[in-house]
C-alpha cells in the first residue's frame, strides 16, 4: 500500500527510511531506543502509514 500511496504523496516514508533518519540523529536514536519494542513498532506503523 505504501508504494501505491508514495507514488502520489512523496513525503510518505518507508519504515526503513524512517529508521535511517532516526539512527542519524543521536538524540532521536536515544529516545527511540528508550521505548519498548511495542512502542517502536506502533510509532513506525503510524509514521509509515502501515497502521489501519
Amino acid at each position: 500500500m505504501v508504494k501505491g500511496l508514495k507514488k502520489y504523496f512523496l513525503m510518505i516514508q518507508t519504515k526503513g527510511e524512517i529508521l535511517q533518519e532516526i539512527r542519524q540523529k543521536q538524540q532521536l536514536n536515544n529516545l527511540f531506543n528508550s521505548w519498548t519494542k511495542e512502542q517502536q513498532k506502533e510509532f513506525l506503523d503510524f509514521t509509515s502509514e502501515m497502521k489501519e
